[in-house]
């Protein structure tokens, strides 16, 4: 007899990309928790290694080599990745509320948000200054900065603060740029690093005067204002960019929820860095304040801080004793100076070499080297895990009546009343009536998916925008809809909490697109799937698209970019970058409603969806059906990021080599063969855009409007010519 599959029981949440969360998840992956569901809510899908953001400010490092890739670590670790602004911890429900989406509930809940400099006490610093922190905004900023200074513009740039953090960034500034920057370093302390010794001190102040940097010292910022700011013995500076480096501040969401906090409104965490208000609350990093062992806000003690956090963490599901922590009191410091030296602090130990910069960077792609190489295997989970009773199957498997029905009142909460048709007195009907108007043609059409992203309530959109593709790309309006959900075996908590998720994904696609949930099925089983059943109307005399009707000289038009299929194959192989998938994602939560529209509109002659089969395998079905031979202009195709890339390295998705029995099809010369995009021509694409046909005098306004309605990438890949049915590759 087969065992049954270990049952999460338990869920834990954590919010924030930071060092202490990207080392924890480095050790699931090799030890996973026991029955627990894992999730990781980040705004960010790469997160900035702060010990190399100096070097990428001088240009050393590239973008991946300063960036934790958090989907991808997720991926490995075997924890859903979800993407999402945390707006509020609801500590009482235990409900982690996100932006957009449905909460997710904890049991233990870790927090590694990182800090901001805090511009509270100066006015226009929030408006007229660019924060170091968040790091992601910062570089977002800071890239155009740097266009503009690459393109030949001069800048003068104002640095407020003279920490290790703002002289950093000012000497890597100026070794990159030169003259072309002006560069102003703004304190109010008469010594800068306060934090070093003085021979540090010296170091530092001299490097920075020898490269020409200004120094106000003993200049508290007073008033910020459009370019230029003010200070408190009345000097005015000018600026074309200030950079804000100043001391830490807590994220004020923390002291929102509830919990215990500092004099400053950090997060009060004991010796096990655990909440000392809520101890299902775990911290670390810069979010955190320890009163028995208090430290700087430094990226040193968040790693260190990661080995006692998932120590602590297990044992508490596990309910062992928890272990203390107490970091070290001193470590070394290495601050780049933007020449490929570095100047060492420790105590009262001071030094400059281009040795250590030669450590720092030692120590720093070392460091990085744990998310870019996975070579370790994970252990057995089953070592940890506890087997639940065997499940039953076929009926049995069913999601339990009070889960359910909890998981469907709680939808209504959130959606009108109508969207859940189901539901009109207080039992379920065996089945659905659906009334349809007698001058309506009514289509109707079915798919189902396993899911292919973390997110479940991403999943839920991505799933309902494909199944919904068939009805817009006959012209339908959708009418309704049957679920079928296959939920992973967990404790009833999380079932009803998946559902609800997945429910609301759906919903909100459904409420775009007019269409209503007539029913539906749940089950229990390994793995999650989802299917919709959906159904679609046209008025009588209304033009209905088929993937016949094409005419020679149409054009064709296809909306969306391809390399989806090729993207998740990467994934799964811990090949795809998080930012592909980012975008990979957005894509195909787009729905094809208002593409069906416009090409009506366009009086297109014909037109389907590009899905399983890929480009090749769904535009031979319009050949074959119009009797026309397709020419694609192959430099035309839009494409994902990474979608080269990725064919380059011969990943592709396993339903591609049937998809490439549509060879015999096409005609094309063997240079266009060894392309590194002709793999793509037969990658199965989920949740991809509309294909079709429109009259040459049509196209120019048709893209014009796909653009419009936010179809980006929507282009011109071909056309249709008299002959036989086939298609050209050119």
């Amino acid at each position: 007899m087969k065992h049954a599959p270990t049952v999460q029981s338990k869920t834990v949440v954590l919010v924030g990309g930071g060092h202490s969360h990207a080392l924890l998840l480095r050790k699931i992956s090799m030890k996973p928790f026991p029955d627990t569901r894992v999730v990781l809510v980040s705004d960010v899908s790469h997160a900035p290694y702060s010990g190399m953001l100096p070097g990428y400010i001088r240009g050393l490092y590239s973008y991946d080599e300063a960036h934790i890739d958090l989907r991808r670590l997720c991926g490995h670790a075997g924890v859903e990745f979800l993407f999402g602004k945390v707006g509020a911890i609801d500590c009482v429900e235990k409900q982690v509320v996100v932006e957009g989406r449905p909460s997710i509930h904890y049991d233990l809940l870790s927090v590694n948000t990182g800090s901001s400099p805090d511009q509270s006490h100066v006015p226009g610093a929030y408006e007229f200054t660019v924060p170091v922190k968040p790091v992601r905004s910062f570089l977002s900023r800071w890239d155009n900065i740097a266009a503009l200074i690459e393109e030949g513009e001069k800048r003068k740039i104002c640095i407020v603060g003279g920490g290790a953090g703002g002289i950093e960034l000012a000497l890597n500034i100026k070794a990159r740029f030169g003259t072309r920057v002006e560069i102003a370093l703004v304190h109010g302390d008469s010594q800068l690093l306060r934090d070093h010794n003085d021979r540090v001190r010296h170091i530092a102040q001299t490097l920075l005067e020898e490269r020409g940097i200004q120094l106000f010292l003993m200049h508290r910022v007073t008033r910020v204002f459009d370019g230029h700011l003010e200070t408190q013995v009345g000097t005015s500076i000018a600026f074309d960019d200030c950079l804000w480096v100043t001391s830490a501040s807590p994220n004020p969401m923390i002291r929102k929820a509830g919990f215990a906090v500092d004099d400053r409104g950090f997060l009060l965490v004991n010796e096990y860095l655990q909440s000392v208000s809520h101890p299902d609350v775990y911290g670390a990093g810069d979010v955190a304040s320890c009163p028995t062992s208090p430290r700087p806000k430094s990226g040193v003690f968040a790693v260190r801080s990661a080995r006692p956090l998932e120590r602590n963490l297990r044992n508490t599901l596990l309910e062992h004793p928890l272990k203390s922590f107490v970091p070290q009191k001193n470590f070394l410091s290495l601050i780049g100076t933007g020449d490929r030296q570095a100047i060492a602090s420790r105590g009262n130990f001071a030094w400059k070499s281009s040795l250590l910069w030669v450590l720092k960077d030692f120590i720093d792609k070392r460091f990085m080297s744990k998310f870019h190489d996975f070579h370790r295997e994970r252990e057995d989970s089953d070592k940890d895990g506890r087997r639940k009773e065997l499940r039953c199957k076929g009926c049995g498997a069913k999601v339990g009546g009070a889960t359910l029905g909890k998981s469907l009142e709680l939808f209504q909460e959130k959606f009108p009343k109508n969207l859940l048709c189901a539901i009109e007195t207080h039992y379920l009907d065996d089945a659905r009536e659906i009334k349809f108007r007698a001058t309506e043609r009514v289509f109707q059409t079915t798919d189902i998916l396993p899911a292919l992203v973390d997110d479940d309530f991403q999943f839920a959109k991505i799933a309902t925008c494909h199944a919904l593709s068939d009805i817009y790309a006959m012209g339908a309006k959708p009418h309704s809809v049957l679920v079928q959900l296959l939920v992973p075996l967990a404790s009833p908590g999380i079932v009803q909490e998946r559902i609800v998720t997945l429910l609301s994904g759906i919903g909100d696609i459904l409420q775009e697109s007019g269409a209503f949930i007539a029913g539906g099925h749940t089950s229990e089983g390994s793995e999650l799937m989802l299917g919709l059943t959906c159904n679609g109307v046209i008025p009588e005399g209304q033009q209905v698209l088929r993937k016949g009707g094409a005419l020679p000289g149409d054009v064709l038009i296809l909306t969306k970019p391809l390399g989806i299929g090729m993207l998740f194959a990467g994934h799964m192989r811990l090949l795809a970058k998080g930012r592909w998938l980012e975008e990979a994602i957005k894509v195909m939560t787009q729905s094809n409603k208002a593409a069906s529209e416009i090409f009506l509109a366009s009086q297109a002659t014909s037109c389907t969806d590009v899905t399983g089969f890929g480009l090749i395998g769904h535009l031979k079905e319009m050949c074959v059906a119009s009797n026309l031979r397709g020419v694609l202009s192959l430099e035309t195709l839009p494409l994902l990021e990474g979608a080269l890339h990725l064919s380059e390295r011969r990943v592709r998705s396993s339903l591609s080599s049937s998809n490439e029995n549509a060879l015999q099809f096409c005609s094309f010369e063997q240079e266009v063969r060894e392309r590194t995009l002709f793999p793509v021509l037969f990658d199965p694409q989920t949740s991809g855009g509309l294909l079709a046909s429109v009259s040459r005098d049509y196209a120019e306004k048709c893209i014009a409007a796909l653009k419009h309605a936010g179809y980006e990438r929507a282009s011109v890949i071909g056309r249709f010519e008299p002959g036989s049915a086939g298609i050209t590759l050119q």
